[in-house]
């Protein structure tokens, strides 16, 4: 995936952009391992890979300790692009995106991110699943 790609992952993500941030990680899921692409873990991965342009402006962080639990991945506007909305993700394997939202709301983790809220910044919320049987990503954005 080129800087050009990963960037436009990023764009997609922050404008709601569902079906483009699906058709994105099936971009850069064909940049990773087919023979491990089986689990949660490889997802994560391939997520990694499609938003290393975020590091410019985001402090990436896996496994965000939030509310009950650990969200998969956050992103978090650096000082200087603070007009940036925090992004949560919730990946899922085989389950659907409206269940990773589900799971973000549940456990609380958008919670964790209340002070930048308070702060007038925005989050986005991201629930992606890849379905082994389809070979398909899915994607579901809410913006609070």
């Amino acid at each position: 995936m080129s800087v050009g790609g990963s960037k436009a992952l990023l764009d997609a993500i922050v404008a709601g952009d569902e079906q483009t941030v699906a058709e994105g990680l099936a971009a850069a899921h064909q940049e990773t391992s087919h023979l491990t692409y089986n689990d949660e873990n490889a997802l994560a991965n391939t997520l990694s890979l499609g938003l290393f342009a975020a590091r410019q402006w985001y402090d990436v962080v896996r496994e965000l300790p939030a509310g009950k639990g650990f969200a998969d991945l956050a992103l978090i506007p650096r000082r200087p692009f603070a007009d940036r909305p925090a992004v949560l993700v919730e990946l899922k394997w085989n389950s659907g995106a409206d269940a990773a939202i589900a799971q973000i709301h549940d456990r609380r983790y958008d919670g964790t991110l209340t002070t930048w809220l308070s702060d007038g910044g925005a989050v986005v919320l991201a629930g992606i699943s890849y379905d082994k049987e389809t070979r398909q990503h899915t994607c579901v954005i809410e913006r609070l």
